[in-house]
């Protein structure tokens, strides 16, 4: 009776081991064959409504320019439709920080990224496009840097993560198998069946940003609810891969920025005990010099906000390790712009709110870029720095008084939009 129970366990031992050698070896045909491709353009938790093309044709110029129906959400910009033998186009991706708010484009640090390169290497041709939308999270980037590919880019720059959770997704599907999904979507074999079947249903949003806190009330729909918080973190990392993955299959370069957040000037926007108390915390260790732990204690009131307008700590860190996997350039503006505030902590020093930097903390970060972008293009003009700021202060100059005036005001109805008194229409769950 044993030795039948030990060959019977041997012959499903001998089954599953073909099985499996014949699984990877079909896995191993379809990666030789390019079957099963995973295609970055589909995105496995939402769909969209509606989508429509950011840039258009202007028939008097005969130039690429903004679609008047995107301007809601996004400033006028515009670019050649014929690119010049000698012109390298950047275009710069992401959500208000990089449209400039609560000003706008003309002192984002795409303005002042395209006069620093024209006064380092003025015998150059230099286009940098502004395409950050008021509200766009990292998957509504993905149709706009789909699109630009069809425009000879020679770089995206894209600077995302604070605006995950302003839209509400419900996630239905996703709930159930993401974990298996993250784990199975590494196979061939997995993405050529999912090709096969129909597609589950998915959130379909608006084709422009609808977020909570345009609603009135919309504060409340905010709740500590971990598993939605999970979801939203994996959708993230999933766009940022998207977003490298479309990029490098096309060999255009691609540069992230880790967006600032404020920590030391910026209390928890919804708490329900312990954001709050660490928020209180570090200001108490802040007033005693203890800056390590005050910066801890502001770290962890960040995490724990349950209306998370700033990039959260392990988004932070997904970033990082992803750009680091995939070897993409990550310029660190936290840390970056965190050296003009004491001990490095970011504050209101050198942000204007909870996330957007001043116009002098645009500069810097144009300067950075400068710095990254050296070594494609080489030896710099010997003067550069002195010709930077020059026309640095010729731009602002030529900003008229009204410039200011209407940034002061955006800034305004901000800091009312992140308390949750909007005067839009009343939010219904």
């Amino acid at each position: 009776m044993a030795l039948l129970h030990d060959r019977l366990w041997l012959r499903r031992l001998f089954g599953f081991v073909v099985g499996c050698l014949i699984l990877l070896g079909f896995e191993g045909l379809c990666r030789l064959a390019g079957w099963g491709q995973p295609d970055p353009r589909n995105d496995p938790f939402i769909s969209f409504a509606g989508r429509s093309k950011l840039f258009t044709t202007d028939p008097l110029t005969n130039e690429h320019v903004t679609a008047s129906e995107r301007l809601k959400f996004f400033v006028e910009d515009r670019f050649p439709r014929s690119k010049g033998d000698d012109t390298y186009r950047i275009f710069c991706l992401g959500g208000s920080t990089v449209q400039g708010r609560p000003y706008s484009i003309e002192t984002s640090f795409s303005t002042w990224l395209r006069l620093a390169l024209e006064a380092a290497y003025p015998h150059r041709q230099f286009e940098v496009v502004n395409c950050g939308g008021v509200s766009y999270a990292s998957y509504r980037l993905i149709p706009i840097l789909t699109e630009c590919l069809a425009y000879e880019p020679d770089l995206f720059i894209v600077c995302t993560g604070q605006n995950e959770f302003l839209e509400a997704r419900t996630y239905e599907t996703e709930k159930r198998w993401h974990r298996a999904h993250a784990i199975a979507s590494h196979s061939r074999i997995y993405h050529l069946i999912q090709g096969l079947k129909r597609p589950a249903p998915k959130a379909a949003l608006k084709q422009e940003a609808d977020a909570l806190l345009d609603y009135r009330g919309g504060l409340k729909a905010y709740t500590r609810d971990k598993a939605w918080k999970e979801l939203v973190q994996a959708h993230h990392r999933s766009n940022l891969k998207r977003l490298i993955s479309l990029s490098q299959s096309a060999k255009v370069p691609i540069t992230f920025l880790k967006p600032p957040v404020n920590l030391k000037d910026c209390p928890p926007f919804k708490s329900d005990g312990p954001a709050a108390r660490h928020y209180q915390k570090g200001q108490e260790r802040l007033a005693h010099a203890d800056f390590r732990n005050a910066e801890a204690h502001f770290w962890r009131a960040l995490e724990e906000d349950l209306c998370p307008l700033r990039l959260l700590p392990p988004m932070g860190d997904d970033l990082v390790s992803i750009c680091r996997q995939a070897n993409v350039p990550c310029l660190d503006l936290h840390t970056l712009l965190g050296k003009e505030c004491p001990q490095g902590i970011l504050g209101d020093e050198i942000l204007v709110d909870h996330v957007h930097p001043s116009i002098r903390g645009h500069q810097l970060i144009a300067n950075a870029l400068l710095e990254h972008l050296s070594e494609t293009f080489g030896a710099r003009e010997p003067r550069h720095a002195a010709a930077r700021a020059k026309v640095y202060q010729s731009h602002l100059d030529s900003l008229d008084a009204l410039y200011s005036a209407h940034g002061q005001q955006r800034l305004r109805n901000l800091h009312l939009w992140t308390k949750g008194q909007t005067d839009g229409p009343a939010y219904k769950k």
